[in-house]
């Protein structure tokens, strides 16, 4: 198994059944992943920030702007809205817990990246946002199955996202 890893503001788009999308140390930042199980692409994005303008160089960092990026880039002819499946986790307060909006920048990628979703008629399949520490995200391309790894817990594994998934 091929490993590729997405960097903060990155992005990546793989056919490749062999391959596993990975992002480290995920903190406030959002991973967000687009399947599409019919062609079995995975689309994963590294998002840092709320909100960027129209015409931004790297979309990919910004939850407003990533979602049609994203959708863009799984093709030509990826599944429909209600098809699609949707992972969204990350969004963690790493530094300090305050009333500061500011300082919560955690929460605010969460509810931005749950916005743009809406907007576009997508709804997460796996919704793993908040708490305090750090967490590694992997997705394996072939089957759709998203692995969470946090320091001192167990592994969290997402079923296939072939079908929904409880959460």
């Amino acid at each position: 198994m091929t490993t590729t890893t997405v960097g903060l503001g990155q992005w990546r788009v793989s056919r490749n059944p062999g391959e596993s999308l990975c992002i480290l140390g995920l903190g406030s930042a959002i991973a967000l992943c687009l399947y599409d199980p019919h062609a079995r692409a995975a689309a994963l994005a590294h998002v840092m920030l709320p909100s960027g303008r129209d015409g931004e160089e790297t979309p990919a960092k910004y939850c407003d702007l990533v979602v049609p990026f994203l959708l863009d880039k799984l093709g030509d002819a990826p599944a429909t809205p209600e098809d699609l499946r949707v992972a969204v986790l990350g969004g963690a307060t790493m530094m300090c817990r305050g009333t500061s909006a500011l300082l919560e920048i955690g929460n605010r990628n969460a509810a931005a990246i749950v916005a743009a979703l809406n907007e576009a008629g997508l709804v997460p399949t796996v919704l793993d946002v908040g708490g305090v520490q750090g967490r590694t995200v992997m997705v394996d391309v072939g089957s759709g199955r998203i692995t969470v790894k946090v320091l001192r817990q167990p592994d969290r594994v997402f079923a296939d996202l072939t079908a929904p998934t409880e959460v």
